[in-house]
């Protein structure tokens, strides 16, 4: 165990310490290096402080934010200081050979085991797909396609009339209207399915013999009513493309 010194980002990071569970050096083919761009210039290319090159070339670790191996259990290798982040990170030896660098989950230990899936038990470092901005993202796009499609069916392209109405000044507004919709739809799911698993995962954490049972019921309730509610507005929004304007 290695005890680094914090690379000072906040007030509170400076001398700082932490410590390192590290038995190899990073892999090669998981970081990638990048020189500081600078160079003594400003903002607008001018040259303000002299002699200086682009500095020491800075490893950075590619993390796997996305989580897609699904159903594949990976173990923690690894626990290791970033200098280039805020967050530690850990190394995680898939079971068909992939290797990949994550963010640290809290409590999360060397040999435990994390897996992604849909039906993963409530673990720390454990991943659900509508925890993954992707998935969000596509399920609220996949709705944009629907509410278009069926705005065209009923209407051909007369559709595209709702966007001057009631006045052509609304135009930019009508049409941005349309870009908002997905973005509400997928940040909205995925805040709150990510909120109810990270409050699950900490209440089991705390008191696993007592609250197990009583918390997965909560989070599967609480999941049933996020589907109802973009269930809702998906049929909202069809419905809203499919209906004339009064």
């Amino acid at each position: 165990m290695a005890i680094h010194l914090y690379k000072t980002s906040t007030p509170s990071t400076r001398n700082g310490t932490g410590n390192s569970q590290v038995k190899s050096n990073p892999r090669n083919n998981l970081i990638y290096g990048q020189h500081h761009c600078g160079k003594g210039r400003n903002a607008r290319g001018i040259i303000t402080a002299r002699h200086r090159g682009g500095g020491h070339k800075r490893l950075y670790r590619k993390i796997d934010f996305r989580r897609n191996e699904k159903d594949i259990y990976g173990r923690i290798v690894t626990i290791e200081y970033d200098p280039n982040r805020n967050a530690s990170i850990c190394l995680i030896h898939y079971g068909d050979g992939e290797k990949r660098y994550i963010l640290h989950p809290r409590g999360a230990r060397i040999g435990d085991t994390i897996v992604s899936g849909t039906q993963v038990p409530i673990k720390m470092g454990n991943a659900l797909p509508l925890s993954n901005i992707n998935t969000t993202v596509a399920l609220a796009l996949l709705t944009s396609v629907a509410y278009f499609y069926a705005g065209l069916s009923k209407k051909g392209l007369s559709y595209f009339g709702k966007y001057i109405q009631p006045t052509p000044i609304l135009l930019p507004i009508n049409i941005l209207e349309d870009f908002t919709k997905p973005l509400s739809l997928s940040f909205r799911l995925f805040g709150n399915i990510l909120a109810d698993e990270l409050v699950v995962v900490v209440l089991v954490s705390l008191v696993p013999s007592v609250v197990p049972i009583p918390v997965m019921f909560l989070g599967l309730f609480t999941s049933g009513i996020q589907a109802l509610i973009f269930a809702t507005l998906a049929a909202a929004y069809i419905g809203e493309s499919m209906e004339g304007h009064h």
